[in-house]
């Protein structure tokens, strides 16, 4: 990892950043993120970026003035017992298998623990071997068997949380 690596919660004035590498991660990886698509998000209008980087929580790790990775922290999912639900995550691929995801992970656990969160989860999409063996290595243990998303029939994912390490 590099030291010049840098993890930061976008702000709304931020919107362009998050569409730039949002677009990224769905033209790189579309069959390991879910949302609107990639045919919709790429033609959305301003608004909609600019609503959606206020309705959740963003972040972004930059290197070398590089926007590198992205994660949401979404609201609690429903059916776990998680303070917050990560979703959209995405590592450039030539930064994967860097520390970049341990990095952010280790930035939401002082973020999340100012904030009186205890436990993260997330869904890793079922065959992304790699996502998940790095979730692991982070700290996520498995909460579920597979099970069928409400959103992309036909696929399925493993719910994974994760407590949060006091980093006061």
């Amino acid at each position: 990892m590099s030291e010049n690596l840098i993890i930061t919660h976008l702000q709304p004035s931020d919107w362009e950043r998050l569409r730039a590498i949002r677009l990224a991660s769905l033209a790189e990886s579309p069959d390991w993120l879910s949302g609107e698509g990639p045919e919709f998000e790429s033609t959305a209008p301003i608004e909609f970026w600019q609503d959606r980087i206020t309705s959740d929580m963003w972040f972004i790790a930059v290197d070398h003035d590089r926007d590198i990775a992205v994660m949401n922290a979404g609201d609690p999912n429903p059916n776990f017992p998680t303070s917050r639900w990560l979703q959209a995550c995405w590592i450039e691929p030539d930064q994967r298998g860097r520390g970049v995801l341990t990095a952010m992970i280790e930035f939401l656990d002082g973020f999340g623990s100012r904030l009186g969160w205890a436990t993260l989860g997330l869904g890793v999409w079922l065959g992304n071997d790699r996502a998940q063996t790095a979730y692991a290595r982070a700290g996520f243990t498995a909460l579920t068997d597979p099970l069928p998303s409400r959103k992309n029939p036909g696929k399925f994912y493993i719910a994974m949380s994760r407590d949060l390490k006091n980093s006061d």
